[in-house]
């Protein structure tokens, strides 16, 4: 995933908690990101943050084009559950990850929590585990536009 991966886009409430809990830009992927990260939001930081991190208030296809150009050619990362969801309401979205672990969290964000999404094909295509992590890849099976 990270040898793939060029920028990573997120959404202000994923900001929010990383900051809070996993030691913001030094947390992502247990310290081994290096790249740069764009934060998607309304709202700017309320304090210092870290120089890779970039606040983006553009709209959801200039902020995704902003982290694409940033990742020169390889893969853009979107972090957040409400972002994804908006990625894939605009068809923005090719692959899908889901990293599971085994805590039951008691609360959170669901990764789908809408009910007037379309349905969205997915694919299985990888199925890996390494210790008592389980990841699931999905390719996102697009829908034809008129």
């Amino acid at each position: 995933m990270l040898q793939s991966a060029g920028a990573i886009l997120g959404g202000r409430r994923w900001y929010d908690v990383a900051v809070r809990k996993f030691d913001g830009y030094e947390g992502i992927y247990g310290g081994q990101w290096t790249g740069p990260v764009f934060v998607l939001t309304h709202r700017p930081p309320d304090a210092e943050h870290h120089p890779a991190i970039t606040f983006l208030s553009s709209d959801l296809s200039d902020a995704v084009a902003t982290a694409l150009a940033a990742a020169a050619g390889k893969n853009v990362i979107v972090f957040g559950a409400s972002l994804a969801v908006q990625c894939l309401r605009a068809d923005l979205l090719d692959v899908i990850v889901i990293h599971l672990v085994p805590v039951l969290l008691g609360d959170g964000v669901r990764l789908i929590d809408t009910a007037d999404l379309v349905p969205v094909t997915l694919e299985r295509t990888v199925v890996e585990t390494s210790g008592q992590v389980t990841d699931l890849r999905f390719a996102v099976r697009h829908s034809k536009h008129a």
